[in-house]
């Protein structure tokens, strides 16, 4: 048997949000907030898992985000091994219209 291992140097979390009305000046608030993990080494070792594939994903993980993402991976089932770093995984932020 055979494994893939999948690097993922950037992973990401990305960060939906949609809002009521958006003032240029002045507080926005929003309707509501997802968040997903992503990255191409992510998506790679998801669409693996899903198809039955053996894979070990290393990647580089830091601060509250790459916690996140480390937390999700394994809910998900995914053997992954984090490069710890001090600085955060980035966050992509997607507003909704």
């Amino acid at each position: 048997m055979f494994m893939i291992y999948v690097l993922c140097l950037n992973p990401a979390v990305d960060c939906y949000e949609r809002y009521y009305d958006i003032k240029l000046k002045g507080n926005n608030r929003t309707k509501y907030q997802k968040f997903y993990i992503g990255g191409k080494g992510i998506n790679v070792s998801l669409m693996l898992n899903n198809l039955g594939v053996k894979s070990r994903l290393l990647t580089v993980l830091g601060g509250f985000t790459g916690d996140y993402i480390y937390k999700t991976l394994r809910k998900m089932k995914i053997d992954v091994i984090p490069f710890n770093t001090k600085t955060p995984t980035r966050i992509n932020l997607k507003i909704e219209a």
